[in-house]
């Protein structure tokens, strides 16, 4: 056989193959696209479609189809049919997926805290003892006057007595899992907080209200002097009275502590014709709207309704820190081990020390 007759019978037989190959290659998409109308079909019936005015459903309607014939005949690469459209309707519509995750906030929420105060008023130094000494004038006898010459001089007299102050431990426990504390770092932070919270809150009642009593503080209003003059008239006339009462024996009113119901009596206060008669509600909010007589109103409910403090407080008292709060974790309390858990604790140690008793005026409405 010559070249060009072999040549002639190679592209014959390659266009021979690809012919075949065609061939199989529409067989087999005929083969699927009947299957698939066949499962169209069924889903139609029972979605209760309706699939041509003829009745014949929807194999009528694709046997019918020009661009599907044209396809099947190799005379075009696609086919376009149009369905009804009430073929593809649904019985329910869907409400969920189920599949809807919320969005994260970070951090952890925490209940509405104190806005602790009573510390502020204080002058503070560090300790390095459980207890402190200072001594305290009680008496003085001041007979200076002017004499003639020659004559004797008089002569004064003072008494002093010494002092103790206890420093007192605030302290309290939690136990603490120790796979939260592994999975969620931002847990032993939170736990710190809201423990050095507890202190605070608890130390700030006995810094203001401690009986003194067994290991308690003894506080401010334990020690203050009670208030001697006229209870008569206003709230507002009774802490003037207070002012004075200190004033007289040369202290300076610093500030006034009151439960947040005194306060809110006293701006309510209204004289004859109603009008309010300090501040009324659409005053200005200045940088102190707490104040009266000149002096700052500090409003706290670690104070007992119905009673008030006027106080010079610099003078009057004096704040030891001997530790401030220190959070410590230890796993071998108790059957802490067995259990995968560790015991905190936080403790803080601190004491007042009444330096002048008269600088403190207490008394109720």
């Amino acid at each position: 056989m010559s070249d060009v007759a072999t040549m002639v019978k190679t592209e014959l037989d390659r266009i021979s193959d690809q012919v075949k190959a065609a061939t199989d290659e529409s067989q087999t998409k005929q083969r699927e696209l009947n299957a698939r109308l066949n499962e169209l079909e069924q889903k139609g019936a029972r979605r209760g479609g309706d699939l041509g005015s003829d009745g014949g459903g929807l194999r009528s309607l694709l046997e019918t189809s020009q661009a599907l014939k044209d396809f099947s005949e190799r005379k075009s690469r696609h086919a376009a049919i149009a369905l009804p459209t009430n073929f593809m309707q649904t019985k329910a519509t869907v409400t969920s997926l189920g599949v809807v995750y919320p969005e994260q906030l970070p951090g952890i929420i925490t209940p509405v805290t104190r806005r602790m105060t009573i510390r502020q008023l204080l002058p503070s130094i560090p300790v390095t003892s459980g207890s402190v000494a200072y001594i305290q004038e009680t008496a003085f006898s001041n007979t200076a006057a002017t004499v003639s010459e020659t004559t004797l001089k008089p002569y004064g007299d003072m008494t002093f007595q010494t002092k103790t102050a206890s420093v007192a431990v605030l302290a309290f426990l939690m136990k603490l899992s120790l796979q939260v504390l592994q999975d969620v770092p931002m847990f032993f932070q939170y736990i710190d907080s809201r423990m050095r919270y507890g202190l605070d809150f608890a130390s700030e009642l006995q810094l203001l209200r401690g009986s003194g009593v067994g290991s308690n503080i003894s506080g401010l209003m334990t020690n203050a002097t009670a208030f001697t003059g006229s209870s008569s008239g206003t709230q507002i006339d009774i802490l003037r009275r207070a002012q004075t009462q200190l004033q007289a024996t040369e202290f300076v009113a610093t500030g006034i502590v009151l439960h947040p119901s005194d306060w809110e009596a006293i701006e309510l206060l209204k004289d004859s014709q109603l009008r309010y008669i300090i501040d009324g509600p659409s005053e200005p909010i200045g940088p102190d709207p707490d104040s009266l007589w000149s002096l700052p109103i500090v409003i706290t409910n670690a104070m007992t309704a119905g009673s008030f403090l006027v106080a010079d407080f610099p003078q009057a008292a004096l704040l030891l820190d001997r530790q401030e709060a220190i959070l410590l974790l230890a796993s071998e309390n108790v059957d802490d081990f067995e259990r995968n858990l560790c015991t905190a604790r936080i403790e803080q140690r601190l004491g007042l020390a009444i330096l002048r008793p008269g600088g403190l005026i207490k008394g109720t409405f």
